[in-house]
């Protein structure tokens, strides 16, 4: 007799089907022991193995599995509740340590009334699925940057005529996201991060949603895999310059490269996060108009600053 899936389950790459990739992530979630106490366990012992593989494969050949609604969030988002309470906010200005005359912290009482708040940061697999959604109804787009900036250059993803006031035309995810080169630690001390020598921060600082506008099976937006050269050259995304006496002018004359340096790098690709593994690490990336679209989408807000203090003090005062 066959076991019936939840809506979603098992769906380990989350791009909308149940397929073989999923079975190779099941495989390696069994290796990894990444079980999380709801994905693909079928018959509910507690564990994923050989019988949930089998099942997943009967799954694929009866066809019965339904995948998750692109107008929905993502199965996957828990949202716990947060209890009313007052608490104080702000900072007294003998503790600011930030430029002089900028201090508007001030400390005072402020009062909640109860809310909701998702228990982790959205990940790179649910904002796929959200970006999936948007394109199905024509709210996003996906351009080349092509205005001079920081993002010139780079595949970002807008809003379109289509989409709410809010981020009509305006950018929400940079598809083409790389790790930040800065002179961190001021060692010429003039203190422009983008002058002089560079200290690189490591290489899998890296937008990890990828596109593919051929896709047919409404997962153009899906989550790249460090192991495959074909969603990241590490090799060549780990070249880089150091900057000029100019800000932000890169110094040419001399190419280098650290990809010797990271151990992730190392025994390529042995040490590499899975794509399982990076599909639930938080997306990042995101522009703030990105974070905005995704609550549109789907009615929800986004926690406003008190919201937030009060959530990650944990009742605790942190």
């Amino acid at each position: 007799m066959f076991i019936g899936l939840a809506w979603g389950q098992c769906d380990f790459n989350s791009d909308g089907q149940l397929d073989s990739l999923d079975i190779e992530d099941e495989v390696n979630c069994i290796l990894e022991n990444c079980f999380d106490d709801s994905q693909c366990d079928f018959n509910s012992d507690g564990t994923v193995d050989v019988f949930d593989i089998c099942a997943t494969v009967d799954c694929i050949v009866s066809n019965c599995w339904q995948g998750e609604d692109l107008s929905s969030l993502h199965s996957s988002i828990v949202f716990k509740d947060i209890p009313a309470g007052t608490f104080t906010m702000g900072e007294a200005e003998e503790s600011y340590q930030g430029p002089p005359g900028s201090y508007d912290a001030y400390v005072h009482t402020v009062t909640l009334s109860s809310f909701q708040f998702s228990e982790t940061e959205i990940t790179n697999d649910q904002y796929a699925h959200f970006l999936n959604g948007a394109y199905t109804n024509g709210l996003v787009e996906v351009q080349l940057e092509t205005n001079p900036g920081p993002n010139m250059g780079d595949i970002l993803v807008y809003g379109t005529d289509a989409a709410p006031d809010e981020y009509e035309g305006m950018a929400i995810y940079n598809l083409s996201g790389t790790r930040v080169m800065k002179d961190h630690d001021n060692a010429d001390g003039d203190n422009d991060p983008f002058t002089g020598v560079i200290e690189p921060e490591n290489p899998l600082n890296i937008a990890y949603i990828g596109y593919d506008e051929l896709n047919e099976s409404n997962e153009w937006f899906y989550v790249k895999d460090p192991a495959d050269s074909n969603d990241f050259d590490w090799m060549e995304l780990t070249n880089y310059y150091n900057y000029t006496t100019v800000s932000h002018q890169e110094d040419m004359s001399v190419l280098l490269n650290d990809y010797n340096d990271w151990e992730e790098l190392e025994d390529y690709p042995n040490n590499l996060p899975t794509v399982l593994d990076v599909g639930h690490w938080p997306a990042t990336f995101i522009k703030w108009y990105g974070a905005k679209a995704f609550a549109l989408f789907y009615g929800i807000d986004l926690p406003t600053e008190a919201q937030w203090e009060y959530a990650a003090q944990g009742g605790a005062g942190f």
